[in-house]
């Protein structure tokens, strides 16, 4: 049996013995007609779990729970890495917003010569 199945990876690493071989009654084999499977029971009340099935059964959440957050975080980190709008672009974005508000000042600025015109023009007309 290679160590590295999957199915058996966590109960080897956490009970630290292979599966072939039975252990105090922690890894007990129960064969159904031509079904074998491996399982924790005890030897004596077999419908009762041992405390080394519930260690690997909170040993596997505990894998997928670490695992589930690694992907998350790698995602996170590739999306903040890559961004959405190209440098380029945002580059263009910029100058456009600085030229449209150059041009606004522009217009205020024509805006106002042409008011102090009139308010001049007025008070020449008024003079005479």
């Amino acid at each position: 049996m290679n160590r590295l199945q999957t199915p058996y990876f966590i109960p080897l690493q956490l009970v630290g013995t292979t599966l072939d071989r039975h252990s105090n009654g922690r890894l007990e084999f129960w064969n159904i007609s031509t079904l074998k499977y491996r399982d924790f029971r005890n030897s004596d009340r077999p419908e009762e779990f041992t405390e080394a099935y519930w260690q690997i059964l909170v040993a596997r959440l505990a894998f997928i729970v670490v695992f589930e957050n690694l992907v998350v975080f790698l995602s996170w980190l590739v999306m903040y890495l890559i961004p959405d709008i190209p440098y380029y672009v945002t580059l263009q974005i910029l100058r456009e917003k600085y030229l449209s508000r150059e041009a606004l000042l522009a217009a205020d600025v024509i805006k106002d010569r042409k008011r102090e015109d009139q308010k001049n023009n007025a008070e020449n007309s008024q003079l005479y």
